[in-house]
């Protein structure tokens, strides 16, 4: 409702909001107006938020009811990025603004609402706000869950690799090459344990074709301490592929391909 000084019985501006995203029905004001007879002017508009912050750019399609009469305001909304007016509309309207968000009530010529002089119910009515990834968005998601799908197949295979540690000769000398990485780095960062030499030493005999350079129960130790963090790093990806996966869902889109696949062949130990 309008702030005023003076009686207008008939004249409100609001905004009542019913969102398509579930979102409870309120009531905002994003105009604050004196009051002159029957005529509303000296106006101005409050910032209000509309729709939450988004992590993402999306589109924001907002359906919405304008019966107002007078001078053109400034008034629209606006998110960190864009701003579209809110025209006058007496029967529904639909506007498109993109950005991140918040979406909020914003007035991009202050001096022309100042000046403008308006009658009617000036109520503005959001009938709903459809909220949709952009193509950008889309794109953005899509590259970042192949690569999550890569890291994750690369952890899933390093894993795999420790858990065969009395095979270690029968595999690929590139993904022995990769294990061995691991291990330097580990290694590296955990000088005093002595697990990890062993099982780089195991390694780079395996790469060599020759024998495991430490007895079995040594082998056996190392190789258990090193399952134990290569899970852990495993789960650690696999959490935040699912959370990929999960932002997909939520927008019901299908769940990137590569990274689906590689998430159902995750082994439970």
């Amino acid at each position: 409702m309008f702030r005023h000084t003076g009686g207008c019985a008939a004249l409100v501006a609001g905004m009542a909001m019913a969102s398509s995203a579930a979102r409870a029905e309120s009531t905002l004001t994003p105009l604050s107006c004196q009051c002159f007879g029957s005529d509303l002017g000296l106006c101005s508009v409050v910032a209000q938020e509309v729709a939450p912050v988004q992590e993402d750019e999306m589109e924001f399609h907002i359906t919405y009811k304008f019966p107002c009469a007078g001078n053109i305001t400034g008034l629209g909304l606006a998110t960190e990025e864009a701003f579209v007016p809110l025209p006058f509309a007496s029967a529904e309207r639909t506007v498109e603004i993109i950005g991140v968000g918040p979406l909020r009530t914003a007035d991009h010529d202050p001096d022309r609402t100042y000046t403008a002089v308006l009658t009617g119910v000036c109520t503005v009515e959001i009938l709903g706000i459809a909220v949709v990834p952009t193509l950008v968005t889309l794109g953005h998601w899509t590259e970042t869950a192949r690569n999550q799908a890569s890291v994750i197949t690369l952890s899933l295979r390093l894993y795999t690799l420790a858990k065969d540690y009395e095979s270690l000769s029968s595999w690929d000398k590139s993904k022995l090459g990769l294990l061995k990485d691991r291990l330097e780095t580990l290694t590296q960062a955990n000088a005093t344990d002595l697990n990890y030499r062993v099982m780089l030493d195991t390694v780079s005999a395996a790469l060599k074709n020759a024998p495991p350079p430490h007895a079995a129960s040594e082998l056996k130790a190392a190789a258990q301490t090193l399952q134990q963090v290569l899970r852990a790093d495993l789960d650690a990806e696999v959490a935040k592929g699912i959370e990929m996966a999960a932002r997909f869902t939520k927008w019901h889109l299908a769940i990137e391909e590569t990274l689906n696949g590689v998430l159902s062949t995750i082994p439970n130990e």
